[in-house]
């Protein structure tokens, strides 16, 4: 079988989109007993009887690169065997279907869904979606909530459509586990001016106002003020160009509090985050398809708060690994649960240890490929 990417980004360990850094651990997981190559800008990895080779795929970048890897695809096509169906998953590109299903008529070819990103008006029109989608012998979407949102608008049958949550690498997002871990923890709090036992509220994800930062903001500044909590907060992520004057007002919200803007950090510097934080705060604002990183912080035996709604609802437990907030365009709403977590350490131990078995039975990456393997057996 062939995953291929959108093809924009390398696979890790270069700099990665999050589909890219998706892919790379599902067919890592996968690689242990299927036969799988992986497409993405001008490289393929293959796994065949368990042995793994990374190889170059020149001009695969741009507008080049569907047709590059289409042309591989043929080559391997031609090798298996006529009792063997060639599977090609695309993942998040509806526009190559159409390609990839008129030069390989006889695959069966899986359209798997991060979210409606590219099937938004602004990206395709209506008609040439409901057009693309046809090419698509099944769907895989990673939550119930884009399931029926692309039952809703498209009518698409939901027999036609696997929910397939992604994993989390429990090896990478972990808790402390050493000394050395313990002492970067706190070498990393006081160069960021936590004082004493304050708890840390971590924000992952771009700073942009639909992620709702200045709601995690104002929240902090409630928190403190209305309710006495000891806590500071870390803003982690990038910012997009033309966010140049919701930046600003970020700024000006922050002044006077205990905020911290650390920009873009790679995997193992997050990672780090994580384990010198001790909760996860997730206000968004506009719908989330899912939100891999509640996942990670659960995986790092975080407890997370974040807003009730959308696909965020199936990235943690309720009241077990994490609450979520039903008012979530009140900052009030998540002052009042960070106070309260503030306040009651054996709380936060307790979910986050919680938070860390479920990853650890539910989660793994793993799990995801066995699903993804048991739906390919079944198509």
């Amino acid at each position: 079988m062939s995953l291929i990417a959108p093809g924009g980004a390398y696979l890790p360990p270069r700099p990665s989109t999050s589909v890219e850094i998706y892919l790379y651990d599902l067919w890592r997981a996968m690689a242990r007993g299927v036969d799988v190559s992986l497409y993405a800008k001008e490289t393929v990895l293959r796994s065949k009887q368990r042995q793994k080779q990374k190889t170059r795929l020149p001009g695969a970048y741009g507008e080049h690169f569907l047709p590059v890897v289409m042309r591989d695809c043929v080559l391997h096509d031609r090798q298996l065997s006529v009792r063997m169906k060639h599977i090609i998953q695309i993942d998040n590109r509806p526009k190559y279907l159409q390609k990839v299903k008129t030069t390989l008529p006889k695959a069966h070819i899986v359209l798997s869904l991060h979210s409606l990103t590219f099937l938004e008006p602004q990206r395709i029109s209506f008609d040439k979606a409901l057009e693309a989608l046809t090419f698509a012998d099944h769907i895989v979407v990673n939550s119930e909530f884009i399931k029926s949102e692309l039952h809703e608008r498209f009518a698409v049958s939901t027999s036609q459509i696997s929910v397939i949550h992604p994993g989390v690498d429990t090896k990478l997002f972990h808790p402390l586990h050493s000394i050395s871990e313990a002492r970067e923890r706190e070498r990393v709090r006081r160069s960021l001016h936590v004082k004493g036992k304050e708890m840390v509220a971590l924000f992952v994800g771009r700073v942009i106002s639909r992620k709702g930062v200045d709601v995690a903001i104002r929240a902090l500044s409630l928190a403190r003020e209305r309710y006495g909590a000891k806590v500071a907060l870390w803003i982690v992520g990038s910012t997009p160009k033309g966010t140049d004057g919701y930046i600003q007002q970020l700024r000006r919200l922050a002044r006077g509090l205990p905020v911290s803007f650390l920009g873009y950090k790679s995997r193992n510097e997050l990672a780090g985050l994580f384990r010198a934080s001790d909760i996860l705060l997730c206000p968004s604002q506009k719908a989330e398809a899912f939100g891999l990183v509640n996942l990670e912080a659960q995986a790092s035996g975080l407890p997370v708060i974040a807003s009730g709604a959308w696909g965020i609802k199936e990235s943690l437990v309720p009241n077990v690994t994490g609450i979520l907030v039903k008012d979530y365009k009140n900052p009030k709403s998540f002052a009042k649960q960070l106070s309260k977590l503030a306040s009651e350490q054996a709380v936060r131990e307790s979910m986050g240890q919680a938070g860390r078995m479920h990853a650890e039975t539910h989660c793994t990456w793993r799990h995801t490929a066995a699903n993804y393997v048991e739906l390919y057996e079944r198509l």
